[in-house]
Protein backbone atom coordinates (compact mmCIF):
# COMPACT_ATOMS: atom_id res chain seq x y z
CA UNK A 1 0.00 0.00 0.00
CA UNK A 2 1.36 3.48 -0.74
CA UNK A 3 1.58 5.65 2.04
CA UNK A 4 -1.37 7.97 0.94
CA UNK A 5 -3.65 5.14 0.78
CA UNK A 6 -6.22 5.41 3.89
CA UNK A 7 -6.66 1.35 4.94
CA UNK A 8 -10.04 1.48 7.26
CA UNK A 9 -10.46 -0.61 9.99
CA UNK A 10 -13.92 -1.37 11.33
CA UNK A 11 -13.86 -2.63 14.63
CA UNK A 12 -16.46 -4.29 17.05
CA UNK A 13 -15.74 -5.48 20.99
CA UNK A 14 -18.08 -8.05 22.76
CA UNK A 15 -16.87 -7.89 26.68
CA UNK A 16 -18.11 -9.89 29.91
CA UNK A 17 -18.33 -9.06 33.60
CA UNK A 18 -15.38 -9.92 35.28
CA UNK A 19 -15.00 -8.34 38.74
CA UNK A 20 -11.92 -8.67 40.98
CA UNK A 21 -12.13 -10.34 44.48
CA UNK A 22 -13.83 -8.20 46.45
CA UNK A 23 -15.31 -5.68 44.23
CA UNK A 24 -18.74 -6.96 44.55
CA UNK A 25 -19.14 -7.51 47.97
CA UNK A 26 -18.51 -3.44 47.91
CA UNK A 27 -20.54 -3.22 45.19
CA UNK A 28 -23.04 -5.01 46.99
CA UNK A 29 -23.01 -2.84 50.05
CA UNK A 30 -25.66 -0.42 49.70
CA UNK A 31 -28.01 -2.63 48.14
CA UNK A 32 -31.18 -3.33 50.37
CA UNK A 33 -34.79 -4.60 49.88
CA UNK A 34 -37.47 -1.84 49.98
CA UNK A 35 -38.66 -1.26 53.74
CA UNK A 36 -41.97 -2.74 53.19
CA UNK A 37 -40.27 -6.04 52.63
CA UNK A 38 -41.08 -8.71 55.08
CA UNK A 39 -40.64 -12.12 53.90
CA UNK A 40 -37.12 -12.85 54.24
CA UNK A 41 -37.83 -15.01 51.01
CA UNK A 42 -38.66 -12.11 48.95
CA UNK A 43 -36.32 -9.86 50.54
CA UNK A 44 -33.64 -13.11 49.57
CA UNK A 45 -34.91 -12.65 46.15
CA UNK A 46 -34.64 -8.98 45.78
CA UNK A 47 -30.90 -9.19 46.72
CA UNK A 48 -30.46 -11.66 44.10
CA UNK A 49 -32.24 -10.17 41.07
CA UNK A 50 -29.91 -6.60 42.34
CA UNK A 51 -27.20 -8.94 42.35
CA UNK A 52 -27.56 -10.55 38.77
CA UNK A 53 -27.90 -7.05 37.63
CA UNK A 54 -25.17 -5.46 38.87
CA UNK A 55 -23.08 -8.12 37.63
CA UNK A 56 -24.37 -7.79 34.11
CA UNK A 57 -23.78 -4.04 33.66
CA UNK A 58 -20.33 -5.02 35.19
CA UNK A 59 -19.52 -5.78 31.59
CA UNK A 60 -20.04 -2.34 30.52
CA UNK A 61 -16.60 -1.14 32.74
CA UNK A 62 -13.18 -2.00 31.85
CA UNK A 63 -12.43 -1.51 35.51
CA UNK A 64 -15.10 -4.44 35.86
CA UNK A 65 -15.31 -5.85 32.84
CA UNK A 66 -13.04 -7.76 30.10
CA UNK A 67 -12.57 -8.24 26.24
CA UNK A 68 -13.80 -11.99 25.09
CA UNK A 69 -13.83 -10.89 21.53
CA UNK A 70 -12.97 -8.53 19.15
CA UNK A 71 -13.32 -8.25 15.27
CA UNK A 72 -11.73 -6.23 12.90
CA UNK A 73 -12.43 -6.17 9.21
CA UNK A 74 -9.91 -3.72 6.74
CA UNK A 75 -10.41 -2.66 3.76
CA UNK A 76 -8.37 0.16 1.35
CA UNK A 77 -9.99 2.09 -1.06
CA UNK A 78 -11.76 -0.25 -4.07
CA UNK A 79 -10.68 -3.64 -1.99
CA UNK A 80 -13.18 -5.85 -0.48
CA UNK A 81 -13.40 -5.77 3.22
CA UNK A 82 -11.38 -8.80 5.08
CA UNK A 83 -12.34 -9.64 8.71
CA UNK A 84 -10.39 -11.26 11.56
CA UNK A 85 -12.31 -12.35 15.03
CA UNK A 86 -9.53 -12.38 17.89
CA UNK A 87 -10.93 -14.44 20.81
CA UNK A 88 -9.99 -14.37 24.53
CA UNK A 89 -11.48 -17.68 26.21
CA UNK A 90 -9.54 -17.20 29.47
CA UNK A 91 -8.97 -13.87 31.51
CA UNK A 92 -5.58 -14.89 31.53
CA UNK A 93 -5.99 -14.43 27.44
CA UNK A 94 -6.76 -10.88 27.10
CA UNK A 95 -3.54 -9.09 26.94
CA UNK A 96 -2.82 -11.87 23.79
CA UNK A 97 -5.91 -10.07 22.38
CA UNK A 98 -4.80 -6.92 23.04
CA UNK A 99 -1.92 -7.87 21.57
CA UNK A 100 -2.40 -9.59 18.47
CA UNK A 101 -5.00 -7.06 17.23
CA UNK A 102 -2.50 -4.19 17.21
CA UNK A 103 0.31 -6.42 15.59
CA UNK A 104 -2.34 -7.34 13.16
CA UNK A 105 -3.47 -3.59 12.25
CA UNK A 106 0.19 -3.15 11.97
CA UNK A 107 0.63 -5.72 9.74
CA UNK A 108 -2.02 -4.88 7.57
CA UNK A 109 -1.33 -1.15 7.05
CA UNK A 110 1.87 -0.98 6.74
CA UNK A 111 2.92 2.56 6.73
CA UNK A 112 -0.61 3.74 5.70
CA UNK A 113 -2.96 5.71 7.97
CA UNK A 114 -5.82 4.27 9.61
CA UNK A 115 -9.16 5.40 10.03
CA UNK A 116 -11.59 3.43 12.33
CA UNK A 117 -15.50 3.05 12.00
CA UNK A 118 -17.25 2.17 14.74
CA UNK A 119 -20.61 2.19 16.30
CA UNK A 120 -20.18 4.18 19.29
CA UNK A 121 -16.83 3.60 19.18
CA UNK A 122 -15.87 7.08 20.86
CA UNK A 123 -17.87 6.33 23.59
CA UNK A 124 -17.18 2.50 24.65
CA UNK A 125 -15.01 0.53 22.47
CA UNK A 126 -11.76 2.36 21.86
CA UNK A 127 -12.10 3.78 25.85
CA UNK A 128 -12.38 -0.11 26.83
CA UNK A 129 -9.61 -0.98 24.32
CA UNK A 130 -7.43 2.15 25.64
CA UNK A 131 -8.02 0.87 29.52
CA UNK A 132 -7.57 -2.91 29.27
CA UNK A 133 -4.45 -2.17 27.36
CA UNK A 134 -3.28 0.11 30.12
CA UNK A 135 -4.15 -2.11 32.67
CA UNK A 136 -2.24 -5.34 31.21
CA UNK A 137 0.32 -2.90 29.57
CA UNK A 138 -0.26 -3.28 26.38
CA UNK A 139 1.43 -1.44 24.21
CA UNK A 140 1.12 -0.62 20.46
CA UNK A 141 3.91 -1.40 18.07
CA UNK A 142 7.13 0.66 17.84
CA UNK A 143 6.38 2.17 14.58
CA UNK A 144 7.65 5.60 15.04
CA UNK A 145 4.72 7.82 15.14
CA UNK A 146 1.83 7.48 16.72
CA UNK A 147 -0.83 5.84 14.19
CA UNK A 148 -1.61 2.64 16.14
CA UNK A 149 -2.66 4.49 19.55
CA UNK A 150 -6.16 3.48 19.99
CA UNK A 151 -7.88 7.18 19.02
CA UNK A 152 -9.92 7.85 22.38
CA UNK A 153 -12.28 10.96 22.76
CA UNK A 154 -12.93 13.33 19.65
CA UNK A 155 -9.30 11.86 18.11
CA UNK A 156 -8.90 12.08 14.26
CA UNK A 157 -8.91 8.91 12.43
CA UNK A 158 -11.94 7.62 13.61
CA UNK A 159 -15.72 7.52 11.98
CA UNK A 160 -18.23 6.83 14.48
CA UNK A 161 -21.32 5.94 12.82
CA UNK A 162 -23.51 5.95 16.40
CA UNK A 163 -22.87 10.05 15.84
CA UNK A 164 -25.20 10.25 13.03
CA UNK A 165 -27.16 7.47 13.29
CA UNK A 166 -27.35 6.37 16.99
CA UNK A 167 -30.19 9.01 17.94
CA UNK A 168 -32.24 7.63 15.12
CA UNK A 169 -31.85 4.03 16.12
CA UNK A 170 -29.82 1.30 16.92
CA UNK A 171 -27.14 -0.16 14.69
CA UNK A 172 -29.24 -3.42 14.46
CA UNK A 173 -32.30 -1.46 13.02
CA UNK A 174 -30.08 0.48 10.42
CA UNK A 175 -28.46 -2.54 9.22
CA UNK A 176 -32.01 -4.31 9.13
CA UNK A 177 -33.62 -0.88 7.45
CA UNK A 178 -30.63 -0.58 4.60
CA UNK A 179 -29.16 -3.63 4.20
CA UNK A 180 -31.45 -6.07 5.04
CA UNK A 181 -29.18 -7.63 7.86
CA UNK A 182 -30.08 -7.82 11.74
CA UNK A 183 -27.79 -8.59 14.59
CA UNK A 184 -28.01 -11.83 15.69
CA UNK A 185 -28.41 -11.15 19.30
CA UNK A 186 -27.65 -8.27 21.80
CA UNK A 187 -24.64 -7.62 24.38
CA UNK A 188 -26.13 -9.38 26.88
CA UNK A 189 -26.41 -12.50 25.54
CA UNK A 190 -22.25 -12.48 25.61
CA UNK A 191 -22.59 -13.31 28.61
CA UNK A 192 -24.51 -16.80 28.42
CA UNK A 193 -23.11 -17.63 24.95
CA UNK A 194 -19.06 -17.73 27.20
CA UNK A 195 -20.45 -19.43 30.08
CA UNK A 196 -21.76 -22.24 28.01
CA UNK A 197 -18.22 -22.16 25.91
CA UNK A 198 -20.38 -21.51 22.69
CA UNK A 199 -17.31 -19.85 20.75
CA UNK A 200 -18.52 -20.30 17.53
CA UNK A 201 -21.94 -18.23 18.00
CA UNK A 202 -19.93 -15.61 19.83
CA UNK A 203 -18.22 -15.61 16.51
CA UNK A 204 -20.92 -15.28 14.34
CA UNK A 205 -22.06 -13.04 16.47
CA UNK A 206 -19.51 -10.39 16.31
CA UNK A 207 -19.00 -11.52 12.58
CA UNK A 208 -22.52 -10.10 12.05
CA UNK A 209 -21.99 -7.26 14.02
CA UNK A 210 -18.81 -6.37 11.29
CA UNK A 211 -20.83 -7.19 8.62
CA UNK A 212 -23.56 -4.41 9.55
CA UNK A 213 -21.09 -2.09 10.57
CA UNK A 214 -18.77 -2.29 7.08
CA UNK A 215 -22.21 -1.96 4.76
CA UNK A 216 -23.38 1.25 6.84
CA UNK A 217 -20.05 2.54 6.89
CA UNK A 218 -19.99 1.45 2.96
CA UNK A 219 -23.50 3.10 2.26
CA UNK A 220 -22.51 6.36 4.18
CA UNK A 221 -19.79 6.31 1.56
CA UNK A 222 -21.60 6.15 -1.45
CA UNK A 223 -24.45 8.59 -0.28
CA UNK A 224 -22.21 11.63 1.33
CA UNK A 225 -18.98 11.02 -1.79
CA UNK A 226 -16.74 10.47 0.98
CA UNK A 227 -13.65 8.60 1.32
Amino acid sequence: MSQSTTVYCALDIETIPHIPAGVLEIMMADVHAPKNYKDPAKIADYIAKEREAIVARAALSPLTGRIVCAGVATASQGSNWEPEIFLAREAEEESTLLTSLLAHLDQVAGDSPITFITYNGKGFDMPYLAARSMIHGVVPPDTGDHRLLWPCGFAKGHVDLYQMLGKQGKMGEWGLATLGLDKLGEGRDVTDLVANEEWQKLTDYNMQDLRILCGLFDRFRSVARWG
